[in-house]
This record gives C-alpha cells, structure tokens and sequence, in this order.
C-alpha cells in the first residue's frame, strides 16, 4: 500500500513538472493566448548601424505563431522615432493563472 502512495506521489510530480508556460498577449490587447511551450533562446545578432539620429533600436524577439505552433524569431530592427511618444520595449511580466503563476508577454509599443 505505501509503494503504491509513493507510486501515486511521484507520478502526480511528474505530471505537474511539464506544466510550465508562457501567456503571449495579442498585438490588439483584446485578449490572452495561453501556450504551454518554452521560449527558445535568442540567437545572437549584430545590430547594424544606426540610419539617422532620429531612431530607436526595437530589440528582436520571438513571437508565437498559432498557425506554425511554434514560436519564430522576429529581428531586431531600427525604428523612426514618434514624435511626443516613447518607444516601451516588449517584456514579460508574472501573472497569475488561477493558482499559476505564468509569464506573459508584453509586446513593445509606442506609449
């Protein structure tokens, strides 16, 4: 009977060991997009020079793709400048998933 409880325990942790992920929410905000797939790493790029004074760099990152199911690597590029904006570069922030806790991520916007 205790083999088959710690049978029961270890599997229960196996199950719940994959259950990681990340929350990627749409360009438009509207609503969430739950995946249950890691984020590669990022490759490594060299940032070309700047065009004109009046540009920001927008860093590289990678976006999730339902129609691929996957994530694809989209490139670092450099942006013209807004005027009286401020570019606000994408990054992940925790939230809570009923009693998850997951990873969303905030795409870069001009705020």
């Amino acid at each position: 009977m205790k083999r088959f409880l710690l049978l029961i325990l270890v599997a229960t942790g196996f199950l719940y060991t994959g259950c990681g992920g990340t929350i990627i929410v749409s360009e438009n905000y509207e609503y969430e997009e739950y995946e249950d797939v890691e984020v590669p790493s990022q490759p490594t790029s060299v940032r070309p020079a700047r065009p004109a004074g009046d540009h920001v760099w927008v860093k590289g990152h990678y976006e999730w793709k339902p129609r691929v199911g996957k994530y694809v690597w989209v490139r670092g590029h450099w942006e013209p400048i807004r005027p009286a904006k401020t570019w606000v570069p994408g990054h992940y922030e925790w939230k809570r998933r009923g009693r998850k806790r997951v990873k969303v991520w905030v795409r870069g916007s001009w705020k």
